[in-house]
């Protein structure tokens, strides 16, 4: 699962890692980080 959000303080990443997300991508969106995103997980 993979988040997108304004949010990267590192409390909301552990929070968010405890929650099940695998990764995030923050706003606003690189189209490079997103799509070697994907592929990392797919």
């Amino acid at each position: 699962m993979i988040t997108l959000t304004a949010d990267a303080f590192e409390e909301s990443v552990r929070a968010a890692n405890s929650a099940g997300i695998n990764d995030r991508i923050t706003k606003p969106v690189d189209p490079g980080r997103l799509c070697d995103t994907l592929l990392k997980l797919g």
